[in-house]
């Protein structure tokens, strides 16, 4: 059986960049795209010298080369985000642009692809606090 081939969105940071060892001890083909923000990369360099990782430094708030660099992907698993209420805050636009439009976008580029499976993983401090009562 030919070992599945998944795709970290994302993936170069705190979560990703574990997330991408593992997979690949498990016999994944993974490919990691992440737009380095935080500058982050440093914590997948080990993995470089992989056969079964490659690497591309992609922004998903510009899903058209998603179509291209997603062919014959099994799963997928997005870790995309500005994580954090301060960094929200301070910059509200391209917290917008990335946390809401890009995923957003995101998500509709992966409708109707033969995939086995879409994993999107968050949490709150992605999108900000929100006030008492609001939903």
């Amino acid at each position: 059986m030919e070992a599945q081939k998944s795709a970290i969105i994302g993936g170069a940071g705190y979560v990703g960049s574990v997330l991408c060892h593992s997979l690949l001890k498990l016999g994944h083909h993974v490919t990691c795209l992440d737009s380095s923000i935080y500058g982050n990369a440093a914590s997948i360099s080990l993995l470089f010298n992989n056969s079964n990782f490659y690497y591309k430094n992609w922004d998903l708030r510009y899903p058209s080369a998603l179509e291209n660099l997603l062919m014959g992907f099994d799963n997928v698993i997005i870790l995309a985000g500005l994580v954090g209420d301060p960094i929200t805050k301070k910059y509200p636009d391209l917290s917008y642009s990335i946390n809401d439009l890009g995923i957003i976008n995101l998500i509709d580029t992966l409708d109707g692809k033969d995939l086995e499976r879409v994993i999107f993983v968050s949490t709150c401090s992605n999108y900000g606090f929100i006030d008492d009562g609001q939903v």
